[in-house]
């Protein structure tokens, strides 16, 4: 991608930063590239960055770009349907967060349930950490993170899906209002065909849509 972009005038920097997140730096006018999660983007950023795309990791019942999530208990759990789940105890990871957080919550209000979101964790994998060690009863993760879980960690076994929401927009890629969004996507296209395909099977990306901020808007959020 740093090759691509500097063959196109843009000075991208030689490796990425290591604390590229929250609303401060997304906003920062330096910022090449970045990821954000779709409540961000749609509550505060889409106005104030530039939409580069998002990225398709080929999820079942999702359309290229879009994801879901899924709610988690552990696998002794007595729990059938989301239902159960009713004033259940939660683990979520923070209230800016559209999987964990916005996601869950209008999928419980659409069931005619209520869930308690009063186990605050900070990661999505910590959140599934807080339902194996019993500290909530359940939490919501992004569908490509349990993806990951399933893939990579040895407590996976220990969890289950009950239920998953209606799939929405992607995590998009974003830039600083002063770079041309269409010049960082090309370079991401040319860096994901480059990669080889055993990187690219753990990343899990099988491609790139080229989204456009009206597809952010908040009706595409709801059922």
């Amino acid at each position: 991608m740093r090759d691509s972009l500097r063959q196109n005038g843009i000075d991208a920097p030689n490796s990425l930063t290591s604390d590229g997140v929250g609303y401060e730096f997304w906003q920062n006018p330096d910022v090449v590239l970045s990821q954000t999660c779709g409540y961000p983007y749609r509550s505060v950023l889409r106005e104030k960055v530039n939409l580069v795309g998002t990225p398709d990791y080929g999820l079942e019942g999702c359309p290229a770009g879009y994801y879901h999530s899924v709610f988690i208990v552990r696998a002794d759990s007595q729990v059938k349907d989301i239902r159960d789940l009713a004033g259940a105890r939660m683990a979520y990871n923070d209230t800016h967060s559209q999987s964990g957080f916005h996601g869950p919550h209008a999928f419980a209000e659409e069931q005619g349930i209520e869930l308690l979101f009063n186990v605050e964790t900070g990661a999505h994998r910590a959140s599934a950490l807080a339902v194996y060690e019993g500290r909530a009863q359940t939490a919501a993760l992004d569908a490509v993170t349990w993806r990951n879980l399933v893939r990579f960690e040895e407590f996976a076994p220990t969890l289950r899906v009950v239920a998953r929401t209606w799939p929405v927009p992607g995590l998009p890629l974003i830039c600083a209002r002063r770079f041309e969004a269409s010049i960082i996507a090309e370079a991401f296209e040319n860096g994901l065909a480059q990669l080889d395909a055993e990187f690219k099977q753990d990343l899990g990306i099988v491609g790139f849509v080229r989204m456009q901020p009206e597809d952010y808007s908040s009706a595409a959020f709801l059922p």
